[in-house]
């Protein structure tokens, strides 16, 4: 892929984010590639670095390319992460529940609408949705590398 083409595939991922009301993922990996992703300073500090491997660094960091990965990094460590660390507590609660012969409940909420219980049906298809939302990351990431 062209720069071009990372800067659209890009933006084209930011905008699908920001329909989901995950624009602050978009906002967190562009503050950190506006503020250089790295400082010279952090790369001077390291003494195995020379300056001109500091100044290579620093160029690669700022392209197309390394702000696509991060921006597939952070949705993978954020979307993915939480819901895989939702259906293990809830896992873990069935559980618990089942050892101590009494019902644990467990409930996530917003706005007052419950969205997950621990004995929420939905919890499999989620995780189905979040195994192929990991493999499309993974497609996209081994694509851009």
């Amino acid at each position: 892929m062209t720069e071009q083409e990372y800067q659209q595939v890009y933006q084209e991922l930011a905008a699908m984010l920001r329909d989901l009301q995950l624009g602050w993922i978009v906002e967190q990996v562009e503050a950190k590639f506006q503020a250089g992703g790295m400082s010279e300073e952090n790369l001077a500090v390291q003494p195995e670095t020379n300056t001109a491997q500091a100044v290579l660094v620093k160029l690669e960091i700022l392209t197309a390319q390394a702000q696509f990965i991060c921006l597939i990094d952070a949705v993978e460590r954020i979307v993915v992460g939480s819901i895989e660390l939702e259906g293990a507590l809830v896992d873990f609660l069935a559980e618990k529940s089942k050892q101590s012969q009494s019902p644990i409940t467990l409930s996530f909420e917003a706005e007052g609408a419950p969205l997950l219980t621990s004995s929420d049906s939905g919890l499999a298809e989620r995780q189905s949705a979040i195994t192929q939302l990991k493999e499309l990351l993974q497609a996209l990431r081994q694509e851009a590398s």
